[in-house]
């Protein structure tokens, strides 16, 4: 305790945690880096404006067309499909780095890392100005271990978690010093903080949250009535609706896609997805569960898990309470509602353990609370010292290790990815037409191919495609039905069932028998679908399957090959393996 006392002891802390993270600055780029490197190089036919590269659909659907004949989407992408998330901020700053950096990754990261070093600094004088020193060095060092903050400081296109992290911390801390102290710079320093926060990302709404739920149910004066705290929290409540408002008009959201959903265009799936990804990410957060699982086929059993962790962390919370000062409990009432908040924000996004970061800036001051309590002796001391056992191995013993092993895999992932990234280049000797057969790994699929665009010159580029034709989990059965045609089909499911797949089609917008699209040159045809999802394609080329017009590659045996074909009338089967990330 004299240790967590000491003034230095968030300095440490940070230190650290900084420490913890150089690895990250070997991994260079990684997934969809090479892709913001292509927009800003134009190397690609639809490439948004520097300052909104996470825009990743055009805004007319006019244009999906051409975008289906180059292979930038694959061929089931639903026509509809609007992904566009407006975050000028950090569109911005990666042009800035290639401004300044060109290729050099070692600068962006670097960027990075300057930017996590001011979102620790913010929470520590957050939790500093909230809490006693010795939970607050506490909260902070549980802050700083978690994994959610390992894709935004070792990922340069996640970076924007960092920067709305930093501005919520920085925003609410300034709104808590003005309505507790009267601190007149937080009058406007909160605001332009949570506001520059918006132009990060959508989980700085989280930001809102936190300053909103203090308003309400947070400290204040004796006799403050239910009337008052609402009015107080009206101002920022009109903010938040503002900026909603304002995101729809400009055509931010999501629409058509089963990995992103946005309450505004598709309410009702949002709600759906709310209802299984909210439990996800508590047990991410009470139980340090990669939220990135539930992509692998463990929603259920996360669902499962992250209720049962909720419940048994409101009956160790219920057991500490009376232990824990009245002023202690206060904060972490509205600690607590403003966590919960920022969790609900977060749904709409691709699962992952990085919509939990402003979220965990509630959430880490209430766990050192049950640590800082929960040990001592008396009443319930057994479920007392199980319950914050567990949270000490999980968010102090666990966490740094998993921060570790996926700083790890990233780097690994990324050298597997620019090694399919070789295989396309030398497989494909000199064709432009590029078809991947089989691959359920996006890294094989999706961002290899986008490190090819990134290295390959202006005539390439001008004559090439690349076409990816399935993503399924499954043995594929390729059946050749002519010279220049064949038909592919999965072995007990369908396509379309994988988080990847269903990124580009949602899962309740179907594809009927008969559905045809032309993509490079080629013709995709659906021939029998089973409860909305393709069971059985046929794919037609301009040319003979052997010849030289086109590389047909395929994933098998933990490679990238090129395709042979069987004869016409014969099949061949495709066993299913890992792709090069090792898990899809």
């Amino acid at each position: 305790m004299r240790g967590l006392n000491h003034p230095r002891a968030p300095h440490v802390v940070v230190a650290a945690a900084l420490l913890l993270a150089l690895p990250s600055l070997a991994i260079r780029f990684f997934a969809d880096d090479y892709a913001f490197i292509d927009y800003l190089e134009h190397r690609v036919p639809y490439s948004p404006p520097w300052w909104d590269l996470y825009r990743f659909t055009p805004d007319h659907i006019a244009a999906i067309p051409r975008i289906f004949a180059t292979g930038q989407m694959p061929w089931w992408t639903a026509p509809e499909l609007h992904l566009h998330l407006v975050r000028p901020l950090p569109s911005a700053l990666l042009a800035l780095d290639h401004a300044v950096f060109g290729r050099a990754a070692l600068g962006w990261h670097l960027h990075s890392f300057g930017w996590y070093a001011v979102l620790l600094l913010a929470a520590g004088i957050w939790f500093r100005r909230a809490l006693p020193p010795a939970v607050a060095t506490l909260a902070l060092g549980i802050f700083a271990l978690s994994n959610a903050n390992t894709f935004p400081f070792a990922w340069l296109s996640a970076r924007y978690c960092l920067l709305a992290g930093a501005l919520v911390a920085t925003g609410v801390m300034a709104h808590v010093r003005y309505r507790r102290d009267g601190w007149s710079t937080g009058r406007w320093l909160a605001p332009v903080a949570l506001v520059l926060g918006l132009l990060a990302g959508e989980g700085a709404l989280g930001g809102f949250a936190f300053a909103i739920s203090y308003d309400l149910v947070g400290p204040s004066p004796n006799g403050t009535r239910a009337r008052q705290r609402v009015a107080r929290a009206l101002p920022l409540v009109a903010v938040g609706l503002a900026y909603l408002v304002v995101y729809g008009c400009i055509g931010g959201g999501a629409r058509g896609s089963a990995a992103y959903v946005s309450p505004l265009s598709e309410p009702k799936a949002f709600l759906v997805a709310a209802s299984t990804r909210f439990p996800v990410l508590l047990a991410d957060a009470l139980l340090g569960i990669p939220a990135e699982f539930s992509s692998l086929g463990a929603g259920r059993a996360l669902i499962f898990l992250g209720l049962l962790a909720t419940v048994g962390f409101v009956v160790l919370w219920k057991a500490c309470a009376p232990l824990i000062p009245e002023d202690e409990r206060k904060t972490a009432r509205w600690l607590a509602l403003g966590a919960l908040a920022s969790v609900a924000t977060g749904v709409g996004g691709f699962p992952g353990s990085r919509e939990l970061l402003v979220a965990n800036l509630g959430f880490a001051p209430i766990f050192a609370m049950v640590l800082r309590y929960g040990f001592a002796p008396g009443r319930f001391a057994l479920v007392r010292r199980v319950g914050a056992g567990v949270l000490a191995l999980t968010h102090l013993g666990v966490a740094p290790l998993d921060q570790l092993v996926n700083q790890y895999s990233m780097h690994s992932m990324a050298r597997a990815t620019e090694g399919v990234a070789r295989a396309i280049v030398r497989e494909a000797k000199g064709s432009a037409r590029m078809f991947l057969v089989a691959a359920s790994d996006p890294m094989a699929s999706m961002y290899a191919p986008a490190i090819v665009a990134s290295e390959a010159d202006e005539a390439s580029r001008a004559r090439g495609c690349f076409v990816w034709l399935s993503g399924a989990r499954a043995d594929l059965t390729i059946t050749r039905t002519g010279q220049a045609s064949f038909a592919l089909e999965p072995r007990g499911m369908t396509l379309l069932q994988g988080s990847f797949e269903t990124l580009f089609r949602a899962t309740w917008l179907p594809i009927e028998a008969g559905y045809e699209v032309s993509v490079c040159d080629a013709r995709v045809r659906v021939v029998s679908v089973e409860k909305g999802r393709p069971s059985r394609i046929e794919v037609t080329s301009r040319a003979d399957l052997e010849g030289n017009d086109a590389t047909w590659l395929v994933w098998e045996a933990g490679e990238l090959r090129r395709f042979v074909f069987p004869a016409v009338g014969a099949s061949r089967t495709v066993a299913w393996t890992t792709g090069p990330s090792g898990v899809f």
